[in-house]
């Protein structure tokens, strides 16, 4: 008889021995600590291989004719039916695509809608307001009396306690009626937004209006909302660290300048109050819209007048809320935060002003942003990964000290930001800092090709496009169109405009923005190697000097 000897306590050796009958034992029988591994089946048993044709009558069998009523469905399941618990889809006749419209509201408020098919629709609540509305630096009132990370605390307590459901309650409505709902936070907007079956559109509507008009921000969720604004100190990717230290750079002391989320040593002060007072004062219906993607517009304007009709009306007009906010004229400067990140890197952002929505060269600004793409080092490529934009392949192609190289656009209502932002080693910052503004003074010297301005083009149309797609960027495309412009430009007015752009406006441009000092923003746990700010700015400036020499010799 044969024992299981543990390999721990016996010697393999000492196992063998205890085998009586060798002869007569099943190599299935042998244990895992004489074999020595742990596979099943033992690769060591070849199985036995057995062979049989199949015969006429078994071949037959598998040739099935599906002509008979054997295979014929029930006239209920046809095509052209529709599925038991299934709601209709609505369908777009040819030639009658759907339009966008919007209806202003007695209370100040605007709906604005685009339908389209699907069994889907999204909905937003977007307000006029955001982290620049702050007052961090005591530029909005001469009171003191601070709020910042007020908005990020909007954020974070969004679908929570209303004055008609507890804490927990939303959550679960919506995830009844299969909808998904978020809020996000910017410095010049707050939105929240929802995504639910269309045949849900009515109860989800109430949810929102509840979420919107009445939450209660009890002290214990404040409480709760500024322990999640910690962690999301550490947390916050390494990118958006960079490219925030260079908005506060550009507008020091400014609205725009604002934290776009609280400092560590703010979050403290923040209190319940603060956020109640904040929500009464820039949620009233003149700085208010609602955008919808996927509903009919006429019926969703009587079910937002039901729900919101009780929203706050403002005496003063929405050019008069904007106007309580001190304007933001941009200065450059140099912004520096000492900490660690996640990688091993230090962040450098560059970048300078280009203006804001309004500005007549805000398309060639976005194609400028697309033809210098960028990205990480390490990609693995594939359609659509910008690999033969600039960066890549005058930066990440030619330097192995630049961990990550991207050009960003920041525009606001009123003014911007297009720079660079680039990762590597802390011994590398002077000699990244020298190629970010060189790239930059090249696009303003040299004038790009025709395949480049070709990709970039065609880059920037098929984002757009790709994007509007989807229902929900819809939705807030809608919304945020209307918040700064009052009205939507349609996507074929926007490919074409993007068409119109030629090199000799992305060399203009990019001269224009050049004539104002750098905003810069740097992260990391060792910046002991950034250049002094009057360094950098007079480099820059002197480069661009030189390149408009060079370009004025070439004529």
């Amino acid at each position: 008889m044969l024992r299981v000897v543990s390999r721990s306590r016996r010697s393999i050796a000492a196992a063998v021995r205890e085998v009586k009958k060798p002869a007569t034992v099943s190599p299935i029988c042998i244990p895992v600590s004489i074999r020595g591994y742990h596979s099943y089946p033992d690769p060591s048993d070849k199985g036995v291989e057995t062979r049989s044709l199949a015969k006429d009558s078994d071949v037959k069998l598998q040739i099935l004719d599906k002509t008979g009523p054997s295979f014929s469905l029930d006239e209920s399941y046809g095509i052209e039916n529709i599925f038991p618990g299934v709601p209709a889809g609505i369908k777009v006749e040819e030639g009658a695509a759907p339009d966008t419209e919007h209806t202003v509201l007695s209370n100040g408020l605007t709906v604005a809608s685009h339908d389209m098919p699907g069994l889907m629709t999204s909905f937003a609540f977007m307000v006029g307001t955001g982290s620049s509305y702050e007052n961090q630096n005591n530029q909005q009132s001469s009171s003191g009396d601070f709020n910042t990370g007020v908005t990020q605390m909007l954020e974070l307590t969004a679908f929570k306690s209303t004055l008609n459901r507890p804490d927990g309650d939303i959550p679960v409505e919506m995830e009844r009626l299969g909808g998904m709902m978020q809020c996000i936070s910017t410095r010049e907007n707050v939105m929240y937004c929802v995504d639910v079956l269309r045949e849900n559109l009515e109860p989800a509507l109430d949810i929102l209006a509840d979420a919107v008009l009445r939450p209660s921000f009890p002290p214990n969720e404040i409480e709760d909302a500024k322990e999640v604004a910690k962690l999301m100190v550490d947390e916050m990717p390494a990118d958006m660290l960079s490219r925030d230290a260079a908005h506060m750079a550009a507008y020091p002391g400014l609205p725009m300048g604002n934290h776009l989320y609280a400092p560590m040593e703010s979050i403290e002060s923040i209190t319940s109050d603060m956020v109640s007072k904040f929500h009464k004062d820039n949620f009233v219906g003149n700085n208010c819209f609602v955008a919808a993607a996927g509903v009919e517009h006429n019926t969703f304007v009587k079910l937002i007048e039901e729900r919101f009709g009780s929203i706050t009306v403002s005496k003063e007009s929405r050019q008069e809320i904007q106007d309580k906010r001190l304007p933001s004229v941009y200065k450059g400067g140099m912004v520096k935060s000492e900490r660690g990140l996640k990688e091993p890197y230090v962040k450098v952002a560059i970048g300078y002003e280009i203006g804001g929505w309004d500005d007549p060269d805000v398309i060639a600004k976005c194609v400028l942003n697309q033809l210098l793409g960028g990205g990480s080092s390490f990609s693995a490529g594939g359609p659509g990964k910008g690999m033969y934009t600039r960066l890549y392949t005058q930066v990440l192609n030619q330097y192995s000290f630049t961990e990550s190289m991207e050009a960003f656009l920041a525009i606001n209502e009123n003014t911007g930001l297009l720079g660079i932002d680039a990762a590597c080693p802390p011994e590398y910052i002077p000699h990244t800092m020298r190629i970010i503004i060189e790239q930059l003074v090249k696009l303003a010297v040299e004038p790009v090709t025709d395949e480049e301005l070709n990709r970039a083009r065609n880059m920037c149309k098929s984002m757009l496009l790709m994007q509007l797609e989807s229902r929900v960027i819809l939705c807030e495309d809608i919304a945020r169109q209307f918040v700064t412009y009052g009205k939507r430009h349609l996507p074929a007015e926007t490919c074409a405009k993007i068409d119109d752009v030629t090199a000799a406006d992305l060399m203009r441009v990019a001269d224009e923005m050049l004539s104002y000092p750098p905003a810069i923003g740097c992260v990391g746990y060792d910046l002991s190697k950034v250049p002094a700010y009057d360094d950098i700015k007079n480099f820059s400036s002197m480069y661009i000097e030189e390149g408009r020499k060079i370009k004025a010799k070439r004529g």
